[in-house]
């Protein structure tokens, strides 16, 4: 145990990183500097093989850097380190072209014995990654009333209001009586949102009311006896769906919209029964409808047939054109063709309503455990 102790405090004290590193420089492995930073660089990109969108590219790969102790930097046995450092992401590139590399800036690091590469992606579909995969079958099979043992129920992982209030909303997205779809996050807008829950669940429930509309690439809020007013956001420009737009224009709360704002919130706490009627009506739109059934009959005598039968069985006279049932296509949930995020305000609209309509049930809607699950 001395002599271990010895050793590990003689490398502590008198190695140095450029000492270890010179040792890999030899003409028997090439070119050292490149296949180290190679290396580096398929280490620094773990798992992400699976996070690559349909076209097979990252999505918004931003930068790198590369940390070097001031030593290294300054060790003129291996300053190829830097001129493979400095030539990445350019013409004049020495690592691999299989590998997707960027332009990498050196920083100093205090660390004397490690040279660190990182990279920052944005925009990356992290939930294609199989260890965030893992954690949301959890996540998901825990979000609704019944909990696994020796496991924590999924709002014990949301850290800010607005994500427990998405989560209000999310495990109840599967009630089989309401919206009826299936558990899954919300829209990071509708959640952004959420941080202001009275004014994103009043634009909802505004939503409901039929008082929202798209004119001119602007939501356009009508509120009742009063008249339109647009919700644009100008610093998103066209970035962002208007409904979406005027959700985030009403939950920021902005000091010139203090009186719309209290008009809006007065609309619905206070509703009508022209509002009510709305949102039931609107709740409708969730609930599927069964085409009625028409009995065919012959044209002559009015005898009963089978559907698909041309002629009567009993007197042999054609069907009566007037009643066949014309084929009907099959009833679709509502704003499926809208982008994920309309939607989801679409269904938070839905189950803000029916909260509003029917409180003393709005327990009820919770999911026992997600049905993906």
């Amino acid at each position: 145990m001395k002599l271990a102790g010895h050793l590990t405090q003689k490398f502590k004290n008198e190695i140095k990183l450029g000492d270890v590193l010179v040792t890999q420089f030899t003409e028997r492995t090439g070119d050292p500097a490149t296949r180290l930073f190679e290396k580096m660089w398929q280490y620094a990109t773990p798992h992400l093989e699976s996070a690559k969108d349909t076209n097979y590219q990252l999505d918004g790969t931003q930068l790198a850097a590369a940390g070097m102790p001031p030593s290294v930097q300054a060790d003129a046995r291996v300053n190829s380190l830097q001129t493979v450092l400095n030539d990445l992401g350019t013409n004049r590139r020495q690592v691999g072209h299989t590998l997707d590399v960027v332009p990498t800036k050196m920083i100093n690091t205090t660390d004397r014995t490690a040279l660190v590469l990182v990279r920052e992606h944005t925009l990356m579909p992290l939930m294609n990654l199989p260890e965030f995969q893992r954690v949301w079958r959890t996540y998901r099979r825990n979000a609704g009333s019944e909990i696994d043992r020796q496991v924590e129920p999924a709002f014990r992982a949301t850290v800010f209001a607005a994500e427990r209030r998405a989560l209000d909303y999310e495990r109840r997205l599967e009630a089989p009586t309401l919206v009826n779809q299936d558990f899954r996050l919300l829209h990071p807008l509708i959640v952004l949102a959420l941080a202001r829950p009275d004014l994103a669940e009043w634009y909802a429930l505004a939503f409901a009311a039929g008082w929202i509309e798209t004119r001119g690439g602007n939501a356009m809020l009508t509120l009742p006896g009063q008249n339109a007013v647009a919700l644009d956001l100008p610093e998103f420009g066209t970035v962002v769906e208007p409904r979406m737009m005027g959700l985030l224009r009403i939950a920021a709360g902005k000091p010139e919209d203090a009186q719309l704002v209290e008009q809006l919130k007065d609309a619905v706490k206070n509703p009508s029964s022209v509002t009510q009627d709305a949102w039931r009506t609107y709740l409708n739109l969730y609930r599927p409808t069964a085409t009625p059934s028409v009995t065919p009959k012959c044209a002559r005598n009015a005898h009963e047939m089978k559907r698909g039968e041309r002629f009567c069985g009993i007197c042999g006279s054609p069907v009566d054109p007037a009643t066949v049932q014309a084929p009907t296509a099959p009833w679709q949930p509502p704003f499926r063709d809208q982008v994920q995020a309309v939607q989801d305000l679409a269904g938070v609209a839905a189950l803000a309503a029916f909260q509003r309509l029917a409180p003393d049930a709005w327990d009820t809607l919770v999911m026992r455990r997600s049905r993906g699950g």
